[in-house]
């Protein structure tokens, strides 16, 4: 797909792109695993622009893809599309065998299109090994204003990580 431009510009092509039209090559550059990750990225979005049934179809099938960036970028176009019937294979991604960016952006994504019941659910994330998921975790607690939200935060506030810590502590104020 594209041979003929340079990743950046297929990207720039891609990413002005909103029609219908344009769905079949969309799916092609998303597919394609010898392009570039942010050019695959630029046909996600695309994809989520342009919208409908098949959209969120391509964006699932993405949630798959062997790259970790192509699945980060199929979970942000999904947060476009505005998808809330993704939930549940967005919380399969909170699983730690998943990229450390890809669970990250399946809390930032579960945040905004899941309802007060997901957000409350993962809560426990806050005893995750990994400090990057610990740090996201802390904007889901923040507005959760629940008891176990409010021990998570505490908790949080004397993480080993000076990061954890600094968010925790701009969570709880």
């Amino acid at each position: 797909v594209g041979k003929d431009l340079g990743d950046a510009s297929m990207g720039d092509v891609l990413g002005e792109i909103a029609d219908d039209a344009a769905m079949p090559v969309l799916a092609r550059v998303l597919e394609d695993e010898t392009v570039g990750d942010d050019v695959r990225g630029d046909a996600a979005r695309a994809i989520a622009r342009v919208g409908g049934s098949e959209a969120r179809t391509l964006l699932l099938k993405a949630l798959h893809a062997d790259r970790s960036w192509v699945r980060t970028h199929a979970i942000e176009a999904l947060v476009l599309l505005g998808d809330p019937t993704s939930v549940p294979m967005l919380m399969d991604l909170l699983a730690p065998s998943q990229a450390s960016s890809v669970r990250v952006q399946a809390i930032a994504a579960l945040a905004k299109l899941g309802g007060y019941e997901t957000r409350r659910s993962l809560v426990p994330l806050y005893l995750d090994s990994d400090p990057r998921v610990r740090i996201e975790i802390c904007a889901v607690l923040e507005g959760l204003g629940t008891a176990a939200a409010l021990h998570a935060l505490r908790m949080l506030l004397s993480d080993r990580h000076p990061e954890v810590q600094s968010r925790a502590l701009a969570a709880y104020s």
